[in-house]
């Protein structure tokens, strides 16, 4: 009986011991979550397989204990850590091939040797220009790599190293395999770009330059763009042979020499030529085979000219005539406003002189160019304008649709070649919202709540006949210029038509229709407001005792 009793309390203990082990493995596979250490040993053990397989020793106990604190207190995830280890100065120093460093990386994050179809994957990528950082990505993502932090109770992490730098300075210290450093990379560019060995003090800067964070393309900007480079004066041909053999380590193709020496030929700055090889795949790859990044390539605004024969081929294609380009405007340039060039040069056949304006987004205003004109000078404004007679040259107005920074770019035609002679940088502004400012302010100066509207476009139109210059435009080309120079709002000089659109924009914000109305003599008009049904004229231009105006009239001096 007593032992009938026993052997039914036996099991009852065991099933009821079973359920509960039971309930606690669904609830864990129903409720998913990330396992930490609870105590530090495990952590200990991730640390120290970091030190055996990356740095190939055992951790010494301060590092340990700082890794495994960093660990412990989630300062860090298990991917932040190994990054530490893999882009470590003791690491990199080791200066691993590629073949090595995915090796070492195989071992790290999958804890296992690598197999040919991954390994000839990861090589693949590397050669085409992935930088190291990018491959680390791939493999502390994975999968093997999240089981790994697992079994030691840490948590995996993410994170994006594909800007880390991994410069190499030597051969590989694993296999021995002569790597392409980054001292060879500087050397190349004294060589092929100043045509000298380095000196000492100059492969040393530059080496650290690369190490410190210094692009590939800010690197060999320092060289294509300095004193000595330029002094080479190399024609538009060799100029483009030298590009290649500099970045892409290699002569040139005939098609693709044709096609940056036609650029040239056509005008293209140096700055643009050098950004296209730059951001070609060959210089990425040459930039990731040392280790270095690539970098901004835009540097298409970066220009230099020819001042002597070509130490190459001895060729003399320097600017045959001088050239001074210039704006003539007295005030700030908006969209829509003319821009007035004046090009002063001793060059007598306007047809060899090609302008790039930096945009199609524009409208030429007055399409010919006049010989030896007056211009007005930006530096004389007395009681009227005083023209002055410039040096032999030419005139051009233009107009910018869209508001932005421009580069006006003049060469000369020599044969087959264009020689850069002149630029000139234009900053145009957005006129509507300087026109919608300028409303604005002057109706809150000039106005209030308390008037009638009838009371306001009264305010508003005296303001206008008291703050602006009227213009006797007398239809000739030298006022008409004058009187071009910008928007009204800064020019202060209108004529009746200006005057009639201001004030009937003004009513047009206070709410009120209007129209023009013609003045009943010589092309004059004024603004019809209408204000409850009635009609009010609002004229705000001034007009002499012969009712046209038949000169400057300065209202306000």
């Amino acid at each position: 009986m007593y032992m009938k009793w026993f052997r039914k309390d036996v099991i009852r203990k065991i099933c009821a011991w079973l359920l509960i082990i039971l309930l606690s493995i669904s609830c864990n596979l129903i409720t998913p979550k990330t396992v930490y250490a609870d105590t530090t040993s495990q952590i200990q053990g991730f640390v120290a397989r970091l030190y055996n397989v990356c740095l190939s020793r055992t951790p010494d106990a301060e590092g340990i204990n700082y890794w495994v604190n960093i660990l412990t207190t989630n300062q860090k995830s298990g991917s932040e850590v190994a990054a530490n280890f893999i882009f470590s100065e003791e690491f990199k120093n080791k200066n691993l091939c590629d073949s090595c460093y995915i090796d070492s990386l195989y071992r790290c994050f999958m804890g296992r040797e690598a197999d040919s179809a991954g390994k000839s994957y990861w090589l693949g990528q590397l050669s085409n220009g992935v930088t190291r950082g990018e491959v680390f990505n791939g493999f502390s993502r994975s999968q093997e790599f999240g089981n790994i932090c697992s079994s030691y109770g840490v948590n995996r992490g993410t994170g994006d190293w594909s800007k880390t730098l991994c410069v190499l300075t030597g051969n590989c210290s694993a296999c021995g395999a002569a790597n392409q450093t980054v001292n060879d990379f500087v050397t190349r560019l004294y060589d092929i770009c100043l045509n000298r060995a380095p000196d000492a003090g100059g492969l040393a800067y530059w080496a650290s330059q690369a190490k410190n964070g210094k692009s590939g393309a800010e690197i060999a900007y320092g060289f294509v763009f300095s004193t000595e480079f330029k002094n080479n004066n190399l024609c538009n041909e060799h100029f483009v042979e030298c590009m290649y053999r500099a970045f892409f380590g290699r002569e040139y193709d005939a098609g693709g020499k044709a096609y940056w020496l036609a650029k040239l030929n056509s005008g293209a700055t140096k700055g643009e030529i050098y950004s296209g090889f730059v951001s070609s795949k060959e210089f990425q790859q040459l930039c990731a085979g040392c280790g270095i990044r690539v970098g901004n390539t835009n540097y298409n605004a970066s220009d230099f000219g020819k001042y002597g024969t070509c130490k190459i081929c001895s060729s003399n294609n320097v600017a045959q005539y001088s050239y001074s380009l210039s704006i003539l405007n007295q005030y700030d340039i908006y969209s829509g406003g003319t821009v007035i060039l004046a090009l002063r040069t001793n060059n007598p056949d306007i047809n060899t002189i090609y302008t790039d304006y930096g945009t199609s987004d524009m409208t030429m205003v007055i399409a010919p160019l006049f010989n030896d004109v007056k211009y007005y000078d930006n530096s004389i404004r007395t009681s009227s304008w005083q023209a002055i007679q410039s040096q032999t040259g030419y005139i051009r107005t233009i107009s910018y649709d869209t508001a932005g920074t421009y580069t006006i770019k003049v060469t000369e035609r020599i044969g087959d070649r264009q020689v850069v002679v002149a630029n000139l940088t234009v900053t145009v502004k957005d006129r509507t919202a300087a026109e919608n400012a300028w409303y604005d302010s002057v109706i809150a100066s000039e106005t209030n709540s308390s008037m009638t509207d009838q009371q306001k476009m009264s305010a508003l139109c005296s303001y206008v006949m008291k703050n602006f210059k009227y213009d006797a435009n007398d239809g000739t080309y030298l006022v008409f210029l004058t009187t071009n120079v910008g928007p009204w709002w800064e020019v202060k000089q209108i004529d009746c038509w200006d005057a009639t659109d201001i004030m009937c924009d003004f009513a047009s914000r206070l709410g009120l229709k209007s129209e023009w109305t013609y003045g009943n003599y010589l092309n004059h008009y004024y603004a019809t407001v209408y204000i409850d049904g009635v009609g009010y004229e609002y004229d705000a231009s001034p007009y002499s005792d012969s009712n046209i105006v038949t000169e400057w009239d300065y209202v306000l001096e």
